[in-house]
């Protein structure tokens, strides 16, 4: 396989960090389904 190297350099994987605010981002989108958001409105 060939090295892409666009691919490498622009890659945003999610990650689980303290230090990061867009793991909570991710989670406060409307458009995120989570168990909160599924069972909230019909508990």
């Amino acid at each position: 396989m060939p090295y892409n190297d666009f691919f490498w350099r622009y890659n945003d994987e999610y990650r689980l960090k303290d230090g990061d605010n867009s793991n909570e981002l991710f989670f406060n989108d409307t458009y995120s389904f989570t168990n909160k958001t599924i069972f909230k409105s019909n508990p």
